[in-house]
């Protein structure tokens, strides 16, 4: 069975922090947050607004929005073997800095994948 790529599906990732190899690594992607900073991994909240001129429904099922500049990912462990390490760490801690190549299945944006590292 052979499978065949969309190579225009595929991005880089930038690790944001060290990271272990067994644990996910906060990647940031800049076709996906390009006016976001890349400096390092940050969560902001949007709170709620009121929802009372909108159909004039006192409560509507809508919350708070959390906007980030990575998405969390797991490197499979045979990639992991060609990124960066940082030293002295039994080659266990990936570092910041790090580049992957991500593809994302189908061309949805929301099911990225790491599929090898980027040298």
């Amino acid at each position: 069975m052979s499978y065949m790529v969309n190579v225009s599906t595929i991005e880089i990732g930038i690790a944001l922090e060290n990271f272990h190899y067994k644990s996910k690594g906060k990647f940031y992607v800049p076709a996906l947050f390009p006016t976001l900073s890349s400096s390092s991994p940050y969560i902001n909240t949007i709170p709620s607004g009121s929802t009372a001129n909108i159909i004039n429904k006192p409560s509507l099922p809508i919350s708070s929005v959390n906007m980030s500049n990575y998405v969390e990912l797991v490197v499979p462990e045979y990639i992991t073997t060609e990124l960066p390490k940082v030293p002295y760490t039994n080659n266990e801690i990936i570092a910041r800095g790090a580049q992957v190549q991500i593809m994302f299945t189908g061309g949805d944006i929301t099911k990225p994948k790491v599929i090898g590292a980027y040298i």
